[in-house]
Parts: C-alpha cells; structure tokens; sequence
C-alpha cells in the first residue's frame, strides 16, 4: 500500500467520535502542533483580510470611491456583502472564513483523495468507471478534435450514473463532513433539547 494511516492516527480518529476534539488537539503529537500552527496562521490571514475590507467599506460609505475596496469587484466580494449587511461581527466573520476556507477545498479535496484510493485498490471499479466516461464524452460530442469544449461538461454528469454512484459510495465510507464541528455561542435548544452555550455540536 502506497499511503496508510499512522497506528496514531487511527486512534485519534476513534477517540474524536467520543471525546471532545479540542481535548484531542491538545495531545502533544507533532501533527496536533502543526494543525494549531496552520490553524493560527490561516485565522490571521482571515482576520487581516476581514479588517481590510472593513476599512475599505467605511471609506466608501463616507463617499470614497468604491474602487478603493480592496481585492473586490465593486465590493461584492462575500466578505464585503456579509460586513455591509451587518449581521456580523468582526470574529464571526473570521470564524465564517475559516469555514469557507475548509468547506471551499478541504471537502473536495478529501473526495477526490479517497475516491482515488478507492479506484486503485479496485481496479475493476476502476475500468467500468473509464468506459463510462469515455462512452458519455464520446455520445455527447464533447470536444473537437483540437480539444475545444463543444459543450458544457456539466450537462455531461446526467449521463453518468455509475460515476454518481462510485462517489456516493466514497462519501459514505469517508464522510468528513462530521470534521467540522460547531460549537454553541450561547444557550440554545435543538429539536427541544437544551443545548448550553459552549457545547460541541456534529
């Protein structure tokens, strides 16, 4: 096997479905320290970003140009729109970053990672998958013979069901989403349950 999870990293996987992640990344495991580090960098970053673009947006409010909104095109850049509507603050607007930044990425990347794995250690899959895709993009007429798109790929995806089903499967061995934990800002109830403030929630 090419890539194999540490005996480590299976334990911590266990643990984190009965004991509070953030007691899990306080154990002294040099990933644990590199997950804070990167964290800690990426929440600077997002904070910056966030501080930049409110300063951008008062500057336009009080009548400067609106070019003067950083990075954005017009200031409807997400960040922009969620600070002019002022339902958030400064740190709930980091903390929404961040989810951005994992949602963004880290979930299809994850897929794609574990889908790939799967593929290879199931080469049979793996071939009925091909056929499938190369019989889709060759009825559809996809591209010219200079590689030019013809149509939209995404239509393509309608004619390809044992792909929609291989990813459904990859998705509910490896589910990650259940990763991203939230945790309560104040006391609360969830389908009458009473839920106190500071609570990890799946």
């Amino acid at each position: 096997m090419i890539i194999e999870p540490t005996r480590a990293f299976y334990w911590i996987e266990l643990l984190s479905h009965h004991i509070d992640f953030r007691l899990l990344l306080k154990l002294p495991f040099k990933k644990n320290l590199e997950v804070v580090e990167a964290s800690n960098y990426l929440r600077g970053v997002a904070r910056t970003v966030v501080e930049e673009r409110k300063k951008a947006l008062l500057e336009t409010k009080k009548g400067g140009n609106s070019d003067n909104v950083v990075g954005s095109v017009d200031g409807k850049d997400i960040i922009t729109v969620a600070l002019a509507s002022g339902s958030f603050q400064g740190v709930q607007l980091v903390d929404h970053v961040m989810t951005f930044l994992t949602a963004g990425h880290e979930s299809t990347a994850t897929a794609f990672e574990w889908t790939m794995y799967e593929l290879g250690r199931n080469p049979e899959i793996q071939q009925r998958l091909r056929s499938e895709i190369r019989r889709a993009l060759k009825s559809n007429d996809s591209y010219d013979y200079a590689g030019n798109p013809r149509l939209n790929p995404g239509t393509i995806v309608q004619d390809l069901p044992y792909l929609n089903a291989v990813l459904s499967e990859v998705l509910r061995h490896y589910p990650f989403i259940p990763l991203l934990v939230r945790v309560t800002q104040k006391d609360t109830s969830l389908v009458g349950q009473p839920i106190p403030k500071g609570t990890p929630v799946l």
